[in-house]
């Protein structure tokens, strides 16, 4: 699978415009790219698996957001 390839199904699943120009988009393809192949082309499988992780890695990070700001609005630290 190539990078074309990626793109598209990118705007296709998120239903967001120009996989070229986000910032976002780049880094996720990107990475599987480069996760799950050389990156110029790459695994289907195995670039799946790389951003199943990065949006477990999202997940995690969104979760460390709202704990911190319960632990701060708790300690009644500003946020």
């Amino acid at each position: 699978m190539n990078k074309e390839t990626l793109e598209e199904l990118w705007e296709q699943a998120t239903d967001l415009p120009d996989a070229k120009e986000s910032p976002l988009a780049k880094a996720i393809i990107s990475e599987a790219l480069e996760a799950a192949g050389d990156g110029v082309t790459c695994d289907p499988e195995a670039a799946a698996v790389a951003v199943y992780r990065i949006a477990t890695d999202c997940e995690d990070f969104a979760n460390a957001i709202v704990e911190r700001a319960q632990r701060d609005q708790r300690e009644g630290v500003g946020l």
